[in-house]
């Protein structure tokens, strides 16, 4: 949390204060999609079996 003071209370010029936003806003889409993939990681859905019903591809003759 200082750091975050620390850096609201600098003087930066235009261009610092445009980089700042720029890697705080990469942190936080970073942070987000992070935690989403874990979600996906550890939701019983994302471990499907493969399905032998033979639908895929090569099953049926050409034109069918």
């Amino acid at each position: 949390m200082d750091r975050a003071r620390e850096l609201l209370s600098k003087e930066m010029t235009r261009q610092e204060f445009l980089k700042t936003i720029a890697v705080a806003i990469l942190v936080v889409v970073g942070f987000g999609n992070f935690l989403s993939y874990l979600k996906t990681q550890s939701s019983p859905s994302a471990h499907r079996s493969t399905d032998s019903s033979g639908g895929g591809f090569g099953s049926r003759k050409f034109g069918e």
